[in-house]
């Protein structure tokens, strides 16, 4: 799969993760996020 959806233009012309990628614009909140790492590991 990372061979073949190696580029942004190569993931939305794909039907598979076009649909998702339409959804995921459709979704409401914030556009960044935090990412929590566990404290065994900082």
């Amino acid at each position: 799969m990372a061979k073949e959806l190696n580029s942004v233009q190569a993931l939305r012309s794909n039907t598979e993760f076009s649909g998702y990628l339409k959804w995921a614009r459709r979704q409401k909140g914030p556009t960044s996020f935090r990412v929590r790492r566990a404290k065994n590991r900082r």
